[in-house]
């Protein structure tokens, strides 16, 4: 190359081997200079970046965490960017100044070496990085598609929901009874509401409200113990709201109140665990706190709970006007729910102006927040694999333009002798897709390996790579449609990046190419 001469010329004119080591390190240093300089300010703008991926004002990340550049860290990280320029620039320095000084003056531009095997090194485990990082991505983004997908048992669109806590504000009894009523009749009363209802505990909100119960003829000192359950207390029209189906038995009714018999309604996975080869309308069982009875009148369709992960666990419905609670008002819009949201403070400030309205949205977004930790791995993943695919696809167009640069008298040659267009593009790729199918066969092999180590831990164990596997749902970190695709999008890339070097070699003249000989 012409370097190669420069070196060979300056070392026949008296240069010694120092001052050659001094100016090939100020290149590198200068090179690493800019590249730290650069990285500044994509680290600025990255945090920026990073602060509207993690939505921290939606909760995704602690609000006591502040995502700012350090100074410490930036000193830091600038003085490593200088010292890979010395090691990475001292290394090639020397070999560049052991020259034979015949041989360098005598080859001159002619040179046709190949890459050197640490610059194909480099773009293997770039590509490889790039592989685990997107097929990451890739898992992570299907097991969230799942879950913003898996049946909940009840139909959240159009659905605003908010929470009041009139305990706090000293309603209690027959008062609290009143207040729910007239409430509630405000409620149905407004434009573009369809039906209104409420339930103790919020929907899909990651909360929950465990009860112990006993079934009939058991004790507390017998042999089965006591049992648990998810209970819900709900007013009498909250399966209708919510689309439950109710499947046997009747619903709820304005008559069960505190005067009435106790009453209860369950899930038919309730029914399935608990009364197996039994009918379970008329069933009676005890709760422990309390120590009331419950007849059992009703039985509805599963629905999650807590989250959309969990599978459909017994659920047992009580009726609001025989357990007293702090409620969440769920309202069916015919129309977007937020469109009520000033209407339905309005209402609440007329029955009672210092009872405050909490956490006013709709049940999708809700459900959506119990996502988060799914959709920041998802977005974190995303964002550093597809900076790794382009700093790969960078390298590899730069190794490839290099590697055109040194073989311009072969590839003369070759055109000189007959070799198409089509021969020389070939030549060029396929030097390049051979390093990045080494790259996946190396990105595949490690996945591979660090799923096997993070398999045989023990869950008390697991390091923070083994706490994100276990957030899939409904995939597996081996998912091959996801493997598939994201290979193929790595040899895409790569085959657009192989590209612009080797048009460039196909319109090597070969007269000039020869000439240069």
């Amino acid at each position: 190359t012409e370097e190669v001469a420069e070196l060979g010329v300056r070392l026949a004119l008296g240069a010694g081997r120092w001052r050659l080591l001094r100016q090939l390190l100020t290149e590198s240093l200068l090179l690493a200079a800019l590249g730290g300089a650069l990285g500044v300010l994509f680290a600025l703008w990255g945090n920026r970046a990073l602060v509207a991926l993690t939505d921290k004002d939606m909760g995704l990340v602690p609000g006591n965490v502040a995502l700012s550049v350090n100074w410490r860290v930036l000193l830091f990280t600038l003085a490593v960017s200088l010292l890979t320029g010395v090691l990475f620039g001292l290394a090639p320095a020397w070999r560049a100044t052991k020259l034979d000084l015949t041989t360098a003056l005598k080859q001159g531009r002619r040179t046709t070496g190949a890459v050197s095997r640490l610059s194909k090194g480099l773009i293997v485990a770039q590509v490889a990085l790039s592989l685990l990082l997107l097929v990451g991505a890739g898992i992570f983004l299907r097991s969230l598609h799942k879950l913003q997908r898996v049946n909940l048992g009840f139909n959240q669109e159009n659905l605003l929901v908010f929470s009041l806590q009139p305990f706090q504000s000293g309603y209690q009894d027959e008062r609290l009874l009143q207040f729910y009523r007239q409430l509630q009749a405000r409620l149905e009363n407004l434009p573009g509401v369809r039906a209104a209802t409420f339930g103790r505990v919020p929907l899909i909100a990651d909360d929950t409200n465990r009860a112990g119960f006993l079934l009939p003829g058991e004790t507390e000192m017998t042999a089965g113990g006591k049992h648990e359950t998810d209970r819900q207390v709900v007013r009498e029209n909250y399966f209708a709201t919510l689309e439950i189906p109710l499947l046997r038995g009747r619903g709820f009714t304005a008559q069960d109140d505190a005067r009435a018999p106790n009453v209860a309604i369950v899930s038919q996975a309730f029914a399935r665990e608990f009364f197996p080869n039994e009918d379970v309308l008329g069933k009676r069982v005890t709760m422990i706190r309390g120590k009331r009875e419950v007849e059992i009148i009703g039985v509805a369709a599963d629905a999650k709970f807590t989250n959309q992960r969990q599978d459909f666990k017994p659920l047992l419905y009580t009726a609001w006007q025989q357990d007293f609670a702090n409620m969440t008002f769920l309202l069916r819009t015919a129309g977007e729910p937020l469109a009520l949201a000033n209407a339905v403070r309005q209402a609440v400030r007329e029955l009672d102006g210092n009872l405050p309205v909490i956490v006013i949205g709709t049940q999708s977004a809700r459900s959506q927040a119990t996502l988060w930790q799914e959709r920041l791995s998802a977005r974190l993943l995303g964002f550093f694999g597809g900076l790794a695919l382009l700093l790969t696809a960078i390298g590899l167009a730069g190794v490839l333009a290099f590697s055109v640069a040194q073989r311009t008298h072969e590839i003369g040659i070759r055109r000189a002798l007959g070799a198409q267009t089509a021969n020389v593009l070939r030549l060029v790729i396929w030097q390049g897709v051979k390093l990045v199918l080494l790259g996946l066969a190396a990105g595949a092999a490690v996945g591979y390996a660090l799923q096997r180590g993070l398999a045989s831990q023990p869950t008390e164990r697991l390091t923070w790579q083994g706490r994100m596997a276990e957030q899939l749902y409904g995939v597996s970190p081996t998912d091959p449609l996801t493997l598939t695709v994201i290979a193929t999008l790595l040899l895409v890339v790569a085959l657009l990046a192989c590209w612009i070097p080797a048009r460039r070699a196909t319109k090597v003249d070969p007269m000039v190419a020869l000439r240069c000989e």
